[in-house]
């Protein structure tokens, strides 16, 4: 993956490590993080969360949908229901289809 002279890894270095097959995408990127990848090809979104667990992130379902944010009480205002904490370090994959 490729680190900006800054020490900074950008989106468009995640997404390309990510379109490459990269294996170890989650261990490469330093930080805190929840971030998602909607990837049209399989027809599925990716989600990713830091190897420490430092930004939160949940799972929830609202009828026959799932969907994950960064914490319960906003999906519950909105009909939802919290499925599980997203494990640090883990990538999830949703079928979108």
């Amino acid at each position: 993956m490729q680190i900006e002279p800054t020490g900074v890894i950008t989106i468009d270095a995640i997404f390309k490590s990510y379109q490459q097959g990269e294996k170890n995408i989650v261990r490469n990127i330093p930080g805190a993080y929840t971030l998602a990848i909607a990837d049209t090809r399989i027809k599925q979104v990716i989600i990713m969360r830091d190897k420490a667990g430092m930004k939160p992130g949940i799972l929830w379902k609202k009828e026959e949908r799932y969907g994950v944010a960064s914490e319960d009480s906003a999906v519950r205002k909105r009909g939802a229901s919290f499925v599980e904490d997203l494990i640090p370090g883990v990538i999830y994959y949703l079928n979108r289809y």
